[in-house]
């Protein structure tokens, strides 16, 4: 899988690319915000854990700018 991200200052242009990669997700396309794309890295490096307490969650944070 490959990680595009795409900047956008301004909010009428944003809404725009938004609606064209919408006409994508058919074909297999996955948008994710950048925050939530951040909360899965988070996420991802406690994978293996049984049970994470929530401390140990934030302690990865760093880890992810």
């Amino acid at each position: 899988m490959q990680t595009i991200v795409i900047n956008v200052n301004n909010d009428v242009l944003a809404d725009k690319v938004r609606w064209l990669l919408e006409h994508f997700k058919n074909e297999g396309l996955e948008i994710v915000s950048k925050e939530d794309a951040y909360d899965l890295k988070l996420l991802r490096a406690t994978r293996n854990e049984e049970s994470v307490p929530f401390d140990e969650y934030l302690k990865n944070e760093h880890l992810y700018p």
